[in-house]
């Protein structure tokens, strides 16, 4: 019995452990085009991490809580690739005509 007690805790931390490890790129307004650029703000980047979109840098996450905001260029099909490094998100810029 002490041995499934063992091994049912070591597997609830390794689930804890491994889920708060993992951050997911959030984006809180929604891309919309602005002056003929996209602006995009967000959060859950790895902290510190350079932000780049559709593959030119274009930010720095917060050292603190992994947030970003930025305006970048315009994607000719309306979809850019958003990424920090270690997740890469597609991100559908609202009210764009490709």
């Amino acid at each position: 019995m002490k041995k499934i007690q063992s091994a049912s805790f070591a597997v609830a931390l390794m689930f804890v452990a491994g889920s708060s490890a993992q951050a997911a790129i959030q984006i809180h307004v929604a891309a919309e085009v602005r002056d003929g650029m996209v602006f995009i703000k967000g959060n859950g980047a790895a902290r510190g991490a350079p932000i780049t979109w559709e593959g030119g840098l274009v930010a720095t996450a917060n050292n603190g809580n992994g947030s970003f905001s930025f305006f970048g260029e315009l994607p000719d099909d309306c979809t850019g690739a958003l990424s920090d490094g270690n997740e890469t998100v597609s991100v559908e810029v609202r009210d764009c005509t490709s």
